[in-house]
């Protein structure tokens, strides 16, 4: 426990104390405006990583339209529209929600195939 000598011992006479005197405190605003730029610091990071997966990405749909061309090479036009459609088909059902189920791509076209 401090000692009312002590307390006075340490306050120069003649001086005002003010608010500039001690020491500053974080607002609300500040607190939020601290984890605002923490979010988004996140953020800049995912879109780099974003960034780094954008080539592979774009690969993935030139896979698919390379394939589409090698169907409508190699097959008759009378069977090509068949393939193409089988196979465009089975990316559209395999995708359920944000998510893609590669057997689900792989049964469907093979139900093609078994006809």
């Amino acid at each position: 426990m401090k000692n009312l000598a002590d307390l006075i011992s340490k306050i120069e006479t003649g001086r005002v104390y003010t608010d500039r005197d001690r020491p500053p405190f974080k607002t609300e605003a500040e607190h939020i405006g601290a984890e605002l730029q923490e979010q988004d610091s996140v953020a800049d990071n995912d879109m780099s990583a974003a960034n780094t997966l954008k080539p592979r990405l774009l690969q993935a749909y030139n896979v698919i339209s390379a394939n589409i061309k090698d169907i409508e090479k190699t097959l008759s036009g009378f069977n090509s529209p068949g393939l193409k459609a089988a196979f465009l088909d089975s990316i559209k059902k395999s995708i359920k929600g944000n998510k893609f189920d590669i057997r689900a791509a792989e049964k469907h076209l093979l139900k093609y195939y078994k006809r």
